[in-house]
């Protein structure tokens, strides 16, 4: 096949002969009158023979790294008497694949969303929760992204479509999740107002072979303020085999006790210090009855 054009390299063909800037291509604004520059606009091109089951090859001999980040967007239920918590969670996990290359990637990851992100690998998380009870899971979205992290490759004159390619090995693909989980926590109560609780969610890539990645952590310390219950301390790391095979989410909440102190204890010891007050009186003065005289009384008559 041939394309028989006027524009440059730098630029792309539309179906009616008219050019346009090669970046323009596929960048989410109709640029060309038949629309032909957003046509075909899946971001990867798999190579022959490629499968989704198959985790990314090593990179230089050694296992892919797999950058891992977590964000608590909000705490969603905290049940003290059944034990159970529930959280909005966003995971996020960066890695390269090698095998891929990418088209037209825009500097913006949010525009670089794959159409179908089961046709490349991405990892399965397995959730277990610190007592190691029943997990609920409620998946919100779930997509994998590009980004764009170098230049694109050479022009190859024996492709005849007009558009940049990237290289996989230098461009990191995004897999995104937002969920809400609910799980069990084991509650000290021994202390109650004044004590602090921790909750642990686990994280582990199911079926995956540990010479092939590891987990990485992107942030070495994640803080969110949650109010109502306390605050939230970073994620940690168990180590196998010399290998990152799964991470630690730990939650620390600490009671706010000046709200039972100043809305429970200090009441009742209000009604304590007047009840004692009470014996110092004599008992016949419990008798004593006022009465109002007759003139209050003609003041208020109408």
């Amino acid at each position: 096949m041939l394309l028989l054009t006027s524009c440059g390299h730098d630029q792309f063909t539309c179906s009616d002969g008219l050019c346009i800037s090669k970046d323009k291509r596929c960048d989410l604004s109709l640029d060309c009158p038949d629309k032909s520059d957003e046509a075909n606009c899946n971001r990867v091109s798999l190579p022959t023979g490629y499968s989704s089951k198959l985790p990314p090859p090593r990179i230089d001999d050694g296992p892919v790294p797999i950058y891992t980040f977590l964000t608590v967007r909000t705490i969603r239920k905290f049940d003290l008497a059944n034990f159970r918590i529930a959280i909005d969670l966003q995971v996020q996990m960066k890695w390269l694949d090698t095998r891929l290359q990418f088209r037209n990637l825009q500097n913006d990851h949010r525009s670089n969303k794959l159409d179908n992100y089961t046709e490349v690998w991405a990892p399965s998380l397995k959730l277990i929760d610190g007592t190691y009870g029943t997990i609920v899971e409620h998946i919100l979205s779930k997509g994998v992204f590009v980004m764009k992290e170098s230049d694109p490759l050479p022009d190859d004159d024996a492709i005849i479509y007009e558009e940049y390619k990237y290289d996989g090995a230098k461009n990191l693909l995004l897999f995104q999740e937002e969920m809400t989980v609910e799980f069990a926590c084991y509650f000290d109560l021994v202390m109650y107002p004044f004590d602090q609780q921790q909750c642990y969610l686990m994280f582990e890539i199911h079926d995956y072979d540990l010479g092939l990645g590891y987990l990485v952590k992107l942030y070495e310390f994640i803080d969110h303020n949650a109010s109502h219950v306390g605050f939230l301390t970073s994620m940690t790391k168990r180590k196998a085999r010399n290998s990152m095979f799964l991470f630690q989410l730990e939650l620390m909440f600490s009671n706010q006790f000046r709200y039972y102190i100043g809305n429970i204890f200090m009441p009742s010891l209000m009604l304590v210090v007047l009840c004692y007050v009470t014996l110092l009186f004599d008992l016949s003065d419990f008798n004593v009855r006022s009465r109002p005289s007759n003139n209050m009384i003609n003041a208020y008559t109408v």
